[in-house]
């Protein structure tokens, strides 16, 4: 179906020859691979996403939610976070201060974390079912980065937390669509508070997701 002969996919194979980037397309097509694994393939995912990204994609994300009111922040491939929205640092309680300090972290590092607020939205059991559906996510979004360096040192540090390593044991990775909802429940003022999560990729910045956060009041 890429229309290259067996003797060419050897040689790619064996390392002993380069794919140009048309072959290259050709194999995500025939894969079917999302725009985040394209560029991956492509090697274009290397490095920290520019300032410039963050910013225009910030921008556009603006011109449909408002960081005011809603609850969202941004990551790029690796579960960095790049962007919070101030609905989110409200609901938070996150000094304004400090509030760009949080930026770059991993958002796993920042979720387990007991330096970060986030932890006291919940109860002990919504949180280790929220801890655990975040790794699932992580492998369903970035398990194919598994034999990377980040990867693996970011795991080796997320193992000093015992909620992560109950939840990492014998996880594998999963296929998922573009935009994938799940909820969980924080705890607000005494009452349980269901929230809905959802992860969507923005099409004009492969490299960067946008997730939301909406209360179902």
């Amino acid at each position: 179906e890429i229309d290259a002969s067996f003797g060419s996919l050897s040689r790619i194979e064996n390392d002993q020859t380069n794919p140009t980037k048309e072959t290259l397309m050709k194999i995500a097509k025939v894969l079917n691979l999302r725009e985040d694994e394209i560029s991956y393939l492509l090697g274009v995912s290397d490095g920290p996403v520019s300032e410039e990204t963050i910013e225009n994609a910030v921008k556009f994300v603006s011109r449909f939610l408002n960081p005011d009111e809603r609850l969202f922040y941004l990551v790029d491939d690796t579960w960095t976070l790049l962007y919070y929205s101030e609905g989110m640092r409200k609901l938070l309680d996150i000094d304004p201060q400090i509030a760009e300090l949080v930026l770059g972290k991993n958002i796993l590092e920042l979720c387990l974390s007991p330096d970060f607020p986030l932890a006291r939205l919940f109860s002990k059991h919504n949180y280790d079912e929220f801890i655990s559906n975040q790794v699932d996510f992580f492998l369903e979004e970035s398990g194919y980065r598994r034999m990377e360096p980040w990867f693996e040192k970011l795991v080796n540090k997320l193992n000093m937390y015992p909620e992560f390593k109950s939840a990492w044991k014998d996880r594998e990775r999963k296929t998922v669509a573009n935009s994938l909802e799940r909820t969980f429940q924080i705890s607000m003022g005494g009452a349980d508070i269901n929230v809905a999560y959802t992860k969507t990729r923005l099409e004009q910045f492969p490299r960067i997701g946008i997730i939301e956060w909406e209360l179902k009041m």
